[in-house]
């Protein structure tokens, strides 16, 4: 049988921090992170793609809101889209719903 070690005020620091650094302004402005210094770029991932970094940046950090698609981008957005508060929804509920928000 399987145990599964997870640490759950862990998971639910994380969340937590996750839907505090999540925009309010959810317009999808053009982002150029590829010029960081402390972003790594996935070399591997970039045959005619876009550049894409190693790990997952914040969501106030990157134009993606969306976190089916393109979370590992680094260069998007042009400012015409404005995006549903669905993913930040999801999230709440779902913590909310398994008692994870003090």
């Amino acid at each position: 049988m399987r145990t599964s070690q997870h640490n759950c005020n862990s998971l639910s620091n994380d969340g937590v921090w996750h839907m505090q650094r999540w925009p309010l302004e959810l317009i999808n402005w053009p982002q150029f992170n590829s010029d960081r210094l402390d972003v790594q770029i996935n070399v591997p991932a970039q045959c005619y793609q876009p550049i894409k970094s190693l790990k997952m940046l914040p969501a106030d950090e990157r134009s993606t809101k969306n976190l089916v698609r393109g979370v590992y981008d680094l260069d998007d957005g042009d400012g015409f889209v404005e995006t549903d508060p669905t993913n930040f929804l999801l999230g709440y509920w779902g913590m909310r719903y398994f008692n994870s928000l003090q």
